[in-house]
Formats: C-alpha cells, sequence, structure tokens
C-alpha cells in the first residue's frame, strides 16, 4: 500500500520568524489591491478628453517586482511601495526619449488642480506618482512588432541636460517576468502556509476572506521560498546602502540570478542561506578575475540588467563585503533556534522595527501553544527555544540593533 508523504508542520523558529518578516516588508493583499486600482484609474485618466495621449495608451501592466511578487517595503520613517508600471504607448515613428518623456508626465501631471498635479515627478525613465503609502513609478513603453511578445523600447533621458535628445533601450520587463515565475514554481505547502500567516496579518483580507470576497490577486502571495529569499534579500541591500552614494545593485539582477540558481528546499530558512551563498559565490568569482558582473534578460539579450551596475571593481567589491557579511549573519543560526540569536541577526539583516513586531507576535503565540502542548522544543535542532524572558518582553531585541530603515529603490527610475 502506498503511503502519502507527511505534509510539513513548518515549526521551524527560523522558517516562521523569517516568514513572518517577509510579511511584514511586503506589499500586503490589500495594498495590492489599492495598487491595481491605481493603475486601472491612471489608464483612464491618461486616456481622458484633452489628455496629450488620449487615444495613445494601448496598456498598463506591471513590471519588476510587483511583476514576480517580490515588492517590499522602502521604509524611510515609514512603509513605502515602490510600484513599477509599463504604460504601453501608440508613439509617433522615431519619437525621442526627451519628447516621449516629456509627454507622460505632462499627460499625468495635468492642469492645476487635478488629480495628480502635486503628486507627479518627471525621472530620467519612468515619471512617478507619489501617494502616502507608495508609490508609482510609470515607464513609457513603446511595442516592437517583430520581436518576442512585449519586447519594447523604453527611454532614457535626463531633464536636467534638454540639450541631449537621451536613447531608445531594447526590454521586455514583460517576458521576464514570465521566464522568473516559470522556473521558480510555487511550493504549494509553503504557499498554502504562507498566504494564511499573510491573511493573518491583513485584517481587512481576513475580513473579505469571512464574507467570501477574496480579491482575484490573492493567488500572489502562495509565494514559493525562492521569493521570499529575494524579498529579504532586496531588504538587506537597501538597508546595507541606505547612507551610501551612487547607485544600489538593480533587483532584477538579483531575481534573474537567484531564480537561475534554482530552489534547494521548500523551507525558507534553508532557501536563504542557500540562495544568499550562491549569489556570493558568482560576485566573488568576478572579483577574483577581475570582471565585472553582466546579466541579461533571459527574453531580450539587448536588455542588461547591469548597464548601469557596478560601474567598477570597486563598487561590486562593496556589495560582495556585504553579502560576506549576509551570509555569515545568518550562519550563526544554523545551529540555534535560540531567540536573542535570531533577534539579534534579524535587527541587523532585516531591519530591527519589523524583527521586534514579529518576535512579540511569535512569543505571544508560542507561549499559548506551549500552554496547549502544540509547539514541540528542542535547542539545536531548528525548534523553538524560549529560554530568556528578555525576548518576550522585547528588551533584548531594542538592545541587540540601532533603528534601521532602507530608503527607496526603483526599477528603472532615478
Amino acid at each position: 500500500m502506498m503511503t502519502t508523504a507527511p505534509k510539513p508542520t513548518f515549526d521551524d523558529v527560523r522558517d516562521l520568524l523569517l516568514t513572518d518578516v517577509a510579511i511584514r516588508i511586503q506589499l500586503s493583499p490589500t495594498l495590492h489591491r489599492l495598487a491595481v486600482e491605481r493603475m486601472d484609474t491612471l489608464a483612464e485618466w491618461l486616456d481622458r478628453e484633452g489628455s496629450p495621449l488620449a487615444g495613445r495608451v494601448q496598456l498598463l501592466y506591471p513590471q519588476g517586482s510587483m511583476a514576480v511578487n517580490a515588492t517590499i517595503a522602502s521604509c524611510r520613517e515609514r512603509d513605502e511601495f515602490d510600484i513599477d508600471v509599463i504604460a504601453q504607448l501608440l508613439l509617433p515613428p522615431g519619437a525621442k526619449a526627451q519628447a516621449v518623456l516629456d509627454v507622460l508626465y505632462e499627460a499625468i501631471k495635468g492642469e492645476k488642480g487635478s488629480r495628480y498635479y502635486s503628486m507627479t515627478k518627471r525621472n530620467t525613465r519612468c515619471v512617478t506618482i507619489q501617494y502616502a503609502e507608495m508609490h508609482l513609478d510609470v515607464t513609457p513603453a513603446e511595442l516592437v512588432v517583430d520581436r518576442d511578445p512585449r519586447t519594447s523600447f523604453i527611454f532614457h533621458h535626463r531633464a536636467e541636460e534638454p540639450h541631449l535628445p537621451g536613447r531608445r533601450i531594447l526590454a521586455n520587463p514583460f517576458g521576464f517576468a514570465e521566464w522568473f515565475n516559470s522556473i521558480t514554481p510555487r511550493d504549494v505547502a509553503y504557499g498554502e502556509f504562507f498566504e494564511k500567516r499573510a491573511r493573518d496579518a491583513d485584517p481587512l483580507l481576513a475580513k473579505a476572506a469571512e464574507t467570501e470576497e477574496v480579491p482575484d490577486q490573492i493567488p500572489a502571495f502562495l509565494k514559493p521560498p525562492a521569493v521570499v529569499a529575494l524579498q529579504l534579500i532586496k531588504r538587506n541591500r537597501n538597508i546595507e546602502y541606505e547612507n551610501r552614494t551612487g547607485r544600489r545593485p538593480p533587483s532584477v539582477m538579483l531575481a534573474k540570478l537567484i531564480a537561475e540558481s534554482g530552489s534547494a528546499t521548500g523551507l525558507p530558512f534553508a532557501e536563504l542561506l542557500y540562495q544568499s551563498r550562491r549569489l556570493l559565490k558568482t560576485l566573488e568569482a568576478h572579483q577574483r578575475q577581475g570582471t565585472l558582473i553582466h546579466v541579461v534578460n533571459p527574453r531580450c539579450e539587448e536588455d542588461v540588467f547591469t548597464d548601469r551596475w557596478p560601474a567598477d571593481l570597486s563598487e561590486q567589491g562593496v556589495y560582495t563585503k556585504d553579502l560576506r557579511f549576509f551570509v555569515a549573519q545568518l550562519e550563526r543560526l544554523e545551529h540555534t533556534a535560540d531567540l536573542e540569536s535570531i533577534a539579534e541577526v534579524f535587527s541587523r539583516l532585516f531591519g530591527e522595527a519589523p524583527t521586534k513586531a514579529v518576535i512579540a507576535e511569535f512569543a505571544d503565540r508560542a507561549g499559548d501553544s506551549i500552554a496547549k502542548g502544540r509547539f514541540r522544543s528542542g535547542p539545536g535542532r531548528g525548534r523553538a527555544d524560549l529560554g530568556g524572558s528578555s525576548i518576550i518582553t522585547g528588551s533584548a531585541i531594542r538592545a541587540s540593533a540601532s533603528s534601521r530603515s532602507a530608503p527607496r529603490h526603483t526599477f528603472y527610475g532615478s
């Protein structure tokens, strides 16, 4: 008689807390729904009567992190999310980059006193709409009809250089998102576990679920462990680059390398350690060889993800050093589930605020589970060890790391 393998319980404290940190820093299902609604509203606005783009907007669709379900909070003084959008436009033949970006800016901004007038900023490759809790980076694109689906020209021009025409760049962010999602298949058991915890963390979504009014986009939150690893690696990158000048390693480069590495396990902590070690190995190899990493879109070889980073070996070496520290910190937790150690490492790597919140919530839940005999404990095997009362109060977290936040990051914008 065939037997069915037992369903994973995900009671390793490192997996529980990493999942909860990822949920804390991600775009919640409720905000995801709001972002989609704002994209729909923007599409109508661009096509309004009197708009310089009336009749010329073919399609708006997400790109970058939102397209691969890996959006995270930028989190300066508060949580803020970058939503990257492609605006596929019908343009005059040979339209110049400067003119395309300018007309998109004018179409969004509108007349004084109108919807987006005081919320709009023109950047080098996109136009940004700033909301209270998120901003939309809208990248104009022109479809290239004789190439793979959605291969397009995007446009690069600095507003402070009006005497220069700028340039057109071949890109296919839609194709990359399709590729990424196809080779990072969801782990059903972990996806269900992640979605349940995401629902529990989002009161509005939980209320919708009670009335069976679940939004269509909820399946996007059935995340594979590799996507959770990507979110956490990006979060750490943002924290490390908070007070640095210059560009940071692009999110799309990290996504490509993580997807290519495959998924070693269905468990979040092991996956994060595996992916970060692979990234480190790749960058260290380039540093040893004296070469710059070169990453392209698998669906459009002219679309170079590393065209603006790294500028030189020194810049590449800075992030290599960051990853080396990141891996070393995670390795401290390979053989322990001591909450004080976890709090110290997670606070340093992902920020004190989300770590403090998830540890406090975990302590409350675990205390109740232990009282009812449901929570397994065993030091050294990754199970929860609630040895220190300081963790329950959160004082160890406050003492373990200074408050850190991550600055804004855009996919194509300045």
